[in-house]
């Protein structure tokens, strides 16, 4: 304009919308923790941490990260043997994909693997200075044939899916940035969604 500033534009995507009829209320909580939001949704990518971190099944990617413009998915299962026999765990296997959705936004929808469930738990991810950031956890869950089953459902899952991301603050709290990771092979998802990250920089 007259005054050398660049005009507003509109975006030039949109936010996902989780409204479709088969999802339950969403049940959601929020933190507020000294960290920053690529740490957050680098867990996407960062399979190996489920079983140090969540105390599950290690995963393990089932193909190669999607890269969409402002969108990341990666798709994933346990791997139970993926680890020295002595880590290894005798839970159900689960599989999900992992999602990114621009810059703040990481979902997943990690269930057991043919239970027939639906779950989708997300993460909204905001600044709230320059070393603080707002978490908002979302849990929904596709109905059951009762009510009384789906809301057990919910809850049993909003509460260890909250207890799962607590388990990460301590980290996203006091991890330090590698530009240049040591990653070995198992992780190469991990520098493929840093590349995909950096658009969102200027």
């Amino acid at each position: 304009d007259a005054d050398g500033e660049e005009a507003a534009s509109e975006p030039t995507w949109s936010m996902p919308v989780f409204d479709d009829a088969r999802w339950t209320p969403a049940v959601s909580r929020t933190w507020t923790i000294r960290g920053h939001t690529q740490e957050v949704c680098e867990n996407t990518a960062d399979t190996g941490h489920f079983r140090f971190i969540h105390r599950t099944h290690i995963m393990k990617p089932t193909s190669e990260p999607k890269l969409d413009g402002p969108f990341f998915s990666l798709p994933f299962e346990s791997d139970p043997e993926g680890v020295v026999p002595e880590l290894r765990l005798d839970d159900p296997p689960t599989a999900g994909t992992g999602y990114c959705f621009g810059p703040g936004l990481t979902a997943a929808d990690i269930v057991p693997k043919g239970s027939g469930l639906v779950a989708m738990q997300r993460l909204y991810v905001t600044p709230v200075d320059d070393e603080h950031i707002e978490l908002r956890g979302v849990v929904n869950v596709g109905r059951l044939d009762s009510d009384e089953a789906t809301q057990a459902y919910a809850k049993a899952l909003a509460d260890a899916v909250f207890q799962q991301w607590e388990y990460d603050v301590p980290i996203w709290e006091h991890k330090v940035y590698r530009p240049q990771p040591a990653l070995n092979d198992t992780e190469s998802a991990i520098a493929a969604f840093r590349r995909w990250y950096a658009q969102f920089y200027v």
